[in-house]
C-alpha cells in the first residue's frame, strides 16, 4: 500500500496559525501576493503557510503582525515558533543587565 501515516503532533496548531494568517489577510483586504510582496516572499511560501504545510521563522510571525496592525489578536505559535522565541528569551536573560540596576517591580 502506499505506506501509513504518520500522526502529526504540530498539525492542530499549524492549522490555528494558517486560520489565523488567512482571516488576518482577508480582513485587511490583501491577497497573497499582496502579504508576500510585504514581507519579500513569494505567495506560494504565503499558500503553504495558510494551510499548515511549512511555517515562518519567528520574526517573519512578528512582522506579520506588524502588516495586520494593532487590533490584530496574537497568533497561535506553532511549536517551531514557540522554540524560536523561547531561545531568544533565554539568551536576553543570559546577556548581563546594563548598569548594574534591576527594574522596580
Amino acid at each position: 500500500m502506499g505506506g501509513e501515516r504518520r500522526p502529526h503532533c504540530d498539525r492542530p496548531r499549524r492549522s490555528r496559525f494558517g486560520e489565523w494568517l488567512t482571516k488576518g489577510r482577508l480582513a485587511g483586504g490583501l491577497r497573497q501576493a499582496d502579504l508576500a510582496a510585504q514581507l519579500g516572499v513569494s505567495s506560494g511560501r504565503i499558500s503553504e503557510w495558510e494551510t499548515g504545510q511549512r511555517v515562518p521563522e519567528a520574526e517573519t510571525v512578528e512582522r506579520i503582525q506588524e502588516i495586520f496592525g494593532p487590533g490584530t489578536p496574537a497568533p497561535p505559535r506553532p511549536r517551531r515558533v514557540l522554540g524560536q522565541l523561547n531561545e531568544l528569551e533565554r539568551q536576553e536573560r543570559l546577556q548581563p543587565a546594563q548598569g548594574g540596576e534591576r527594574e522596580a517591580a
